[in-house]
C-alpha cells in the first residue's frame, strides 16, 4: 500500500491540471506529473505556454522562462540557446525518489495496489540528461542557465502490455504522479554539475564508476562524458585493460 500522501500544494496543481484538461482547454498534450508541476511551479494559467522566440515556453512570467522536462533534456538541445538569447531560463527536471508502481490491466483498464520499488533516486541519475545541456554552459550566453533537480516521490502507473506471462517486461509506461517533493539540487553551471559525482575514491575504475551510477550502455556513456566536460573526473593511462579515472 502506498504510505505517502500527496503533498497539499502539489494536490492543489494535480486538481487545478485536472480541472483544465477536463475543460478541454489544454493547449498541448501533456503528462499528469508535467501538467502538474506546471501549476504547482506557476497557478496562474496565463503564465503558460507562452510562444516566445519561435518556441512554446511553459511558463513565461515576463522575465524568466521555465521549461519542466520530465522525459528527457534532448529536445531543449537546440530550443534553449534561442531562448537564452532574450531571456534567463530554468530548467526543472523532476527525478523520482521514491516510487509506487500500480499495473494496469490493457483489457480492463483496472489498475492493482502501488507496490514500492526497491530502488530510491540520487541527484546523479540526472547526469546522462545533463550531458545534453554541458554546451549552454560551456558557451557564453546572454543570459544565465539554471537546473533545478527536483527529487519527488511519485506514484506510476503501467500498462500490463509487456511480454511474458506476467506482462511486464517491455512494458510501457501510462502516466505518473507527483506525491512529495523531497529534495532539491540547483545547478548554475559546471562546478555544480562536477559535484554530482557520487562518493568514490580519489582514483576509480570505470567498472566501479558505472556502479556508482547505476548505468550502462549510452546513459553510462553520456552521463561519464557529461563528469568529464564538467571536470569532475580526468581518465588516466589504462592499466593494462582496465580503464582508470581519477577525480
Amino acid at each position: 500500500m502506498i504510505d505517502v500522501k500527496q503533498d497539499p500544494t502539489l494536490a492543489a496543481a494535480y486538481d487545478a491540471a485536472r480541472a483544465l484538461d477536463g475543460a478541454g482547454i489544454g493547449r498541448l498534450s501533456e503528462r499528469t506529473l508535467h501538467s502538474t508541476l506546471k501549476f504547482w511551479l506557476q497557478p496562474n494559467a496565463a503564465f503558460h505556454e507562452v510562444v516566445l522566440d519561435g518556441a512554446v515556453a511553459d511558463i513565461f512570467d515576463g522575465e524568466t522562462v521555465i521549461e519542466v522536462q520530465t522525459v528527457g533534456l534532448y529536445p531543449l538541445k537546440k530550443k534553449l540557446p534561442k531562448l537564452l538569447a532574450h531571456h534567463p531560463v530554468t530548467v526543472v527536471m523532476p527525478l523520482p525518489h521514491r516510487k509506487w508502481v500500480r499495473w494496469i490491466d490493457p483489457a480492463t483498464g483496472e489498475s492493482g495496489e502501488g507496490r514500492r520499488s526497491p530502488k530510491t533516486g540520487k541527484a546523479w541519475d540526472a547526469l546522462s540528461e545533463l550531458f545534453w545541456l554541458t554546451a549552454c554552459w560551456q558557451t557564453p550566453t546572454a543570459h544565465p542557465l539554471t537546473v533545478w533537480l527536483l527529487m519527488v516521490d511519485m506514484e506510476e502507473y503501467r500498462l500490463q502490455d509487456g511480454w511474458g506471462k506476467d506482462g511486464k517486461r517491455g512494458s510501457h509506461r501510462a502516466d505518473r504522479i507527483p506525491l512529495a517533493v523531497v529534495d532539491e539540487r540547483i545547478l548554475h553551471g559546471l562546478g555544480d554539475v562536477a559535484a554530482l559525482l557520487p562518493p568514490l575514491p580519489e582514483t576509480f575504475t570505470a567498472a566501479e564508476l558505472a556502479r556508482a551510477l547505476g548505468r550502462r550502455g549510452r546513459t553510462l556513456w553520456r552521463a561519464v562524458r557529461c563528469l568529464e566536460e564538467a571536470g569532475a573526473i580526468t581518465r588516466l593511462p589504462k592499466e593494462g585493460r582496465t580503464v582508470v579515472y581519477r577525480k
